[in-house]
C-alpha cells in the first residue's frame, strides 16, 4: 500500500548563476556536487557553528530547493541574504511549495527527490497524492523517530553543533573546504569532541516519555528527550534524546520517569 505524508515544512529557493557557490559556503554539506535531481541533508550554521536550521538541499531544474524540516525558511532566507552581496542570484520563500513525503511506486509528476534517511521520496507538489493513504502527523512522526530522523526547532535548534545532532556522514563535509562556521566544525572533527550527541533510545515502560524528559545514570542527568513515541516495530516506547557522550555508546543503561532505558547502536528501524 501506498503511504504519503505533507509535512508541514517549508522551501526556499536560490535561483541564478552562482546560487551553487553561495549555498556552498553557508551549509555544511557538498553542495557543488549535486547532480541535478539530487538532494542532501545540510545545516546551516552561524559564524560561530552553531545549527541555524536543518534542512534537504535538492537541486532542481533552475537552482535549489532548500526544504527547511520545520517552518521557518522565512529566518533562513532573510539570514542567507545577509551574505549576498555581488552574487548573481535570486533568494525567495516558496510559499506555494505544496510538499509530500511517499512511500511505495514512484510518483508520476512533480520535483521528486529521494530521501534515504526516510526510505522515502519527496515531492515539492501534490500532483502524484490522490491515490495515496495519509500517514497521520503521529504516524509520521513514529516512523521518522524509527530512522532518528531529527527536525528543525524539534531535535535541533541554535543551542546545538552540528555534530551534536550526529548526522556527520550525510549532512557534513569535512572535505568541501571554507563556509561560514567551518572553522568550528573543522577543530572538533580534528581536535576534539561534542560532549553530547542525539542518539536513539528505548525504554522499559509501556508509554514513551515526555518531551523534555530527563534520562539519568546513578542518579545524575546525563540526557533529555526531544521526540519520543511507541514504536509498533519494537513493541516498546523509543525517543530521540541528547545523551552525554560517555552515556552515548550502544548498550548503555540510563534510567527515566518511562523506565529503565537503552542507548541504540544507530536508528532503531533501517529506512531500507
Amino acid at each position: 500500500m501506498m503511504q504519503a505524508y505533507s509535512p508541514p515544512w517549508s522551501v526556499l529557493r536560490v535561483k541564478g548563476p552562482d546560487a551553487a557557490s553561495f549555498l556552498h559556503n553557508l551549509c555544511t554539506n557538498e553542495i557543488k556536487q549535486l547532480p541535478p535531481g539530487g538532494c542532501c541533508e545540510a545545516f546551516f550554521t552561524d559564524v560561530k557553528g552553531k545549527v541555524l536550521a536543518f534542512a534537504l538541499v535538492c537541486r532542481t531544474a533552475d537552482g535549489y530547493a532548500v526544504v527547511v524540516t520545520s517552518k521557518h525558511a522565512a529566518e533562513l532566507a532573510a539570514h542567507l541574504e545577509k551574505y549576498h552581496i555581488r552574487e548573481e542570484l535570486e533568494v525567495g520563500v516558496d510559499s506555494e511549495a505544496n510538499l509530500s513525503l511517499f512511500w511505495g511506486r514512484p510518483a508520476a509528476a512533480g520535483e521528486l527527490f529521494d530521501i534515504a534517511a526516510l526510505g522515502a521520496r519527496l515531492c515539492l507538489n501534490d500532483a502524484c497524492m490522490d491515490t495515496m493513504v495519509r500517514l497521520s502527523p503521529g504516524g509520521f512522526d513514529t516512523l521518522r523517530i524509527e530512522r532518528g530522523f531529527p527536525l528543525d526547532r524539534v531535535d535541533v535548534d541554535s543551542s546545538r553543533l552540528p555534530q551534536e545532532v550526529n548526522r556527520d556522514a550525510a549532512a557534513i563535509s569535512f572535505t568541501k573546504g571554507c563556509y561560514l562556521g567551518q572553522e568550528t566544525v573543522a577543530r572538533i572533527d580534528a581536535l576534539g569532541h561534542v560532549n553530547r550527541v542525539l542518539v536513539s533510545v528505548t525504554f522499559a515502560g509501556g508509554e514513551p516519555p515526555s518531551v523534555g524528559a530527563e534520562l539519568t545514570a546513578d542518579g545524575k542527568p546525563v540526557g533529555v528527550v526531544t521526540s519520543a513515541c511507541y514504536s509498533k516495530e519494537l513493541a516498546a516506547p523509543l525517543a530521540l534524546a541528547y545523551v552525554r557522550r560517555e552515556h552515548a555508546g550502544a548498550g548503555t543503561k540510563l534510567e527515566s520517569s518511562a523506565g529503565a532505558a537503552e542507548v541504540l547502536a544507530g536508528p532503531a528501524v533501517s529506512a531500507d
